[in-house]
């Protein structure tokens, strides 16, 4: 066990040391989620069950949906997670993912989808 320990560790330390830029750490061609621009944080009751979280999970896709009507492609998908600090519930983050190349073309899709979830 302790082998396994001091491999992982040498491991991590050899992934940290590597020079790279941050940017260049991911695979070419893999999503990548654009900062703080698109992505929104909604708040729901401070009391909010997981029944509640995935009755807006469910409000979320049929809101992706109606935001793509008319589109070619949207260039983008999305996740949404728990964010509250107390009860993780309470606020949820909605995210767009896309890859960084298509940034530009998708970003404005994704805004109108935020927007129709968080006026």
């Amino acid at each position: 066990m302790r082998a396994f320990v001091l491999c992982l560790a040498a491991a991590l330390a050899c992934a940290c040391a590597s020079g790279r830029p941050a940017a260049l750490n991911h695979a070419p061609g893999t999503p990548q989620q654009e900062p703080d621009l698109a992505k929104r944080e909604i708040p729901l009751s401070p009391s909010a069950t997981q029944q509640d979280f995935a009755d807006f999970q469910k409000t979320v896709e049929r809101t992706y949906i109606a935001s793509l009507a008319g589109e070619d492609e949207p260039g983008f998908s999305y996740s949404v997670s728990p964010a509250g600090v107390a009860n993780p519930f309470s606020r949820v983050e909605v995210a767009c993912i896309m890859p960084q190349e298509h940034a530009a073309k998708s970003l404005p899709h994704c805004k109108k989808f935020l927007g129709m979830i968080a006026p």
